[in-house]
């Protein structure tokens, strides 16, 4: 008799056991699932900003040294061209700008991984440090911009 009612509660115990692992697998396959439904909103997030990015201008700027003279160079680092580029320096259309000479022509147009140049006068009245803000549009179809304090 004690045999049989220790067996019933062995067997009783194990049927509680798998309805509480069956539960337990129940709940981590659900949390499995939306951890899986995370990770692939993450990675098509990823893949919409690799996309964007293939179609956007990366602009920097800088002032440099070549030969004898001071340039301001704009580079577009991207993949595609940046076009109605327009830059303001300390607020100032850049060739209305002290700094800039009389005679530059603008250059509103960028292609992928080139850059433009514009001649700098720099002397006691017009030296860094400049604000310089840049805008200019391309394929994304979003306007981009740049901007940065230039410095020698």
């Amino acid at each position: 008799m004690i045999i049989q009612i220790v067996s019933v509660a062995i067997a009783f115990c194990s049927v509680l056991a798998v309805i509480w692992f069956g539960l337990r697998n129940q709940r981590l396959a659900r949390e499995n699932a939306d951890l899986q439904k995370r990770l692939l909103g993450i990675e098509e997030a990823r893949e919409r900003d690799r996309q964007v990015a293939a179609t956007k201008a990366r602009i920097s700027a800088g002032i440099e040294k070549r030969g004898n003279s001071d340039r301001l160079v704009i580079r577009n680092s991207g993949p595609v061209v940046a076009e109605n580029v327009s830059a303001l320096l300390d607020r100032t259309p850049l060739l209305q700008h002290p700094a800039i000479p009389g005679g530059e022509q603008e250059k509103r147009r960028i292609g992928p991984n080139s850059e433009i140049s514009y001649l700098m006068a720099l002397n006691f009245q017009t030296h860094p440090p400049f604000d310089l803000q840049i805008t200019w549009t391309d394929a994304s179809g979003e306007p981009g911009s740049y901007g940065t304090t230039l410095s020698q």
